[in-house]
């Protein structure tokens, strides 16, 4: 009927940053899907208590395998989103 056009959904989703809301599952899934520089840390309060958020970073924190990117997760992909 023409009243839709089509979407590169490809492209649309290279435009996305992605929040992990403390939760290392989800970090491992985006990671495996964008890249580390569209992925920020999100605490996901005031939804989530203090005591689980506290718990999803301090796991982050102690995995060396987030090592490298905690960096970027934490502030410098913002600033990038934010356009600084």
């Amino acid at each position: 009927m023409g009243m839709m056009e089509s979407v590169d959904l490809k492209k649309a989703f290279q435009n996305l940053y992605f929040d992990i809301a403390g939760d290392p599952v989800a970090l491992d899934m985006l990671l495996s899907v964008a890249g580390e520089e569209k992925i920020v840390y999100g605490s996901d309060f005031p939804h989530s208590p203090a005591r689980v958020i506290l718990a999803k970073k301090k796991h982050l924190d102690e995995n060396p395998k987030y090592q490298k990117l905690l960096r970027k997760i934490y502030g410098e992909n913002e600033k990038i989103c934010l356009g600084e």
